[in-house]
């Protein structure tokens, strides 16, 4: 390394991600036959661990799941049926949709205001309302 320079030059690093490479390989096979009784030790219980909380979880979540689907079935299903008019009272229907839909992830979200020049340009308003400012003449 120059003594002028705190960097050091491109050989220097070089030489010493050589020495870190070979320590590292050293040590990797000096530590390999360690390994697969450490997975065994380490892996084996926690795989223990996990299907006992699954064998656990398993009476709680399945009546939850099911009770879910059938909310979901019955809630389809009443959507679906057809409903007899009242006499002297014609069915209507809106372009609204249900309620239920409005959920997050179930589709229907509100409409996106109209920007661009149809909205509000013809008396000069830009599409948040406000009046558009006229250019500067250059003068």
């Amino acid at each position: 390394m120059d003594e002028h320079s705190d960097a050091p030059s491109p050989a220097d690093l070089a030489d010493a991600v050589g020495m870190l490479v070979v320590g590292l390989t050293t040590l990797t096979i000096q530590i390999f036959p360690f390994a697969l009784p450490l997975l065994i030790l380490v892996i084996g219980p926690l795989a223990v661990l996990a299907l006992a909380g699954l064998l656990l979880a398993l009476p709680i979540l399945v009546p939850l799941w099911l009770a879910r689907r059938l909310t979901a079935a019955l809630r389809r299903r009443r959507d679906t049926r057809s409903v007899a008019p009242r006499q002297g009272y014609p069915i209507t229907t809106t372009a609204e949709p249900a309620q239920w839909h409005a959920r997050a992830g179930h589709g229907v979200a509100a409409p996106l205001r109209q920007t661009g020049a149809s909205a509000g340009a013809a008396d000069g308003r830009r599409a948040s309302g406000r009046k558009a400012q006229q250019p500067r003449a250059a003068g």
